[in-house]
């Protein structure tokens, strides 16, 4: 998702009955970033958008998750994004850091895109770590909200 302006933009995505099914932004100001969003079924799903200036969405289709990046070492970005990641089984712990002054929310899910723990939730910068029981190898996800740097080391 991209948005070039100076008032809020948020991205609801909502069923055919009009219930929503996510937040996939919320944010003041400019925004670029992605996330992931299960859809529970087939069907007709609607974008409902608050915009003041010019915005686009991309959607990328991912029926399976047939690999994920594989973390060697920090994985680091800038803003919203959502990664996938190849992970072993057993207590894995998540170091991760902010240097921005909004909301960091870090959010770890299983390949269905079903919410397994929320990692880091906290307003400006952050420097701490999680541990999680990874039930089995395979790919998981996380989705990252930041309005700064952030790097994100699996241990």
């Amino acid at each position: 998702m991209k948005y070039a302006g100076p008032s809020n933009f948020a991205v609801e995505v909502l069923d055919g009955t009009g219930s929503e099914i996510g937040l996939l932004a919320n944010v003041i100001g400019s925004y670029s970033g992605s996330q992931f969003q299960q859809l529970p079924s087939a069907g007709q799903y609607v974008f409902q958008v608050q915009a003041s200036a010019p915005w686009t969405i991309t959607l990328q289709n991912f029926p399976a998750w047939p690999s994920g990046q594989t973390p060697n070492g920090p994985i680091t970005g800038k803003g919203p994004a959502a990664l996938a990641l190849q992970l072993n089984g057993g207590l894995v712990t998540f170091a991760m850091t902010h240097d921005g002054k909004s909301n960091f929310a870090v959010t770890f899910n299983d390949a269905s895109d079903n919410e397994m723990d929320l990692l880091a939730n906290v307003i400006g910068p952050f420097n701490g770590s999680q541990a999680e029981g990874v039930p089995a190898p395979g790919v998981y996800l996380l989705n990252v909200e930041a309005d700064g740097n952030w790097s994100i080391s699996v241990q």
